[in-house]
């Protein structure tokens, strides 16, 4: 049975904090549950994951809470680098950082060196990662250091769209995962077209050419998967009929 320790649901004064609790699919994204549903009613199943979190307030951030959650992040991230050999990490600070810079390799693109060329093969990556003042209650921040040529970065600034990440950030969030996503976001193995933080990216990426060059170079073919998408959605339960031949 999971424990719940409630001194971690009450605030500074002994009062308590109201809980979020999310269900974590299998694609890591997470479904709010609502407060008035029944398991029953909300689909759960018994092997299924949550993310419990204290509801975010405006204003509300202890500083011994944003110092582990600070901490917390850093042991992930450390955690992650550790497991992947060639990830290197650098922070502004030993015990609890609020900058990163994250360097790797994934098979990429860079911008064309001329209009009407083609993007440029590249490899590496430099990333620079932002804990605002608000963390954990505010998610975090990602700015491409190195030239890159996709659609979910920003092509002046480098900030990266963090997609389910960001959008539907909770405090509890893993940085192992983070830092999983930004070298699928390089790879072309994550990235969404109607993000528009680089149009001539995003136009390029759709074309038959970026498609073809995507996938020569590793990455993941945005049509195919937005079919693979629209086919799990539109998935229902079905009987299966037996073909009978008649003559």
């Amino acid at each position: 049975m999971a424990e719940v320790y409630t001194d971690m649901l009450q605030d500074r004064t002994g009062r308590k904090r109201e809980v979020v609790v999310d269900k974590v699919n299998e694609d890591g994204s997470m479904e709010r549950l609502k407060p008035d549903q029944t398991l029953h009613e909300a689909n759960i199943q018994d092997d299924d994951t949550f993310s419990v979190s204290p509801e975010a307030t405006a204003g509300a951030i202890h500083p011994q809470l944003r110092e582990e959650a600070l901490a917390r992040a850093k042991n992930q991230i450390i955690a992650y680098a550790q497991a992947h050999p060639g990830f290197k990490v650098s922070a502004n600070a030993h015990q609890a950082p609020t900058e990163y810079l994250l360097n790797f390799q994934a098979p990429s693109f860079a911008p064309p060196r001329a209009p009407g060329e083609n993007p440029q093969p590249i490899d590496n990556h430099e990333v620079f990662l932002v804990l605002p003042g608000a963390f954990p209650m505010q998610a975090p921040q990602a700015f491409w250091q190195t030239l890159i040529f996709h659609p979910n970065i920003h092509s002046e600034t480098g900030l990266v769209c963090l997609g389910a990440l960001g959008d539907r950030y909770r405090p509890g969030l893993d940085f192992g995962k983070l830092c999983q996503l930004l070298i699928d976001i390089a790879s072309y193995q994550n990235y969404a077209l109607e993000e528009g933080y680089n149009q001539e990216a995003q136009i390029w990426a759709i074309s038959p050419e970026g498609q073809i060059a995507i996938e020569l170079r590793g990455g993941e073919s945005a049509i195919r998967k937005e079919l693979h998408q629209l086919a799990v959605r539109q998935k229902k339960p079905h009987i299966l009929m037996r073909s009978i031949g008649v003559g």
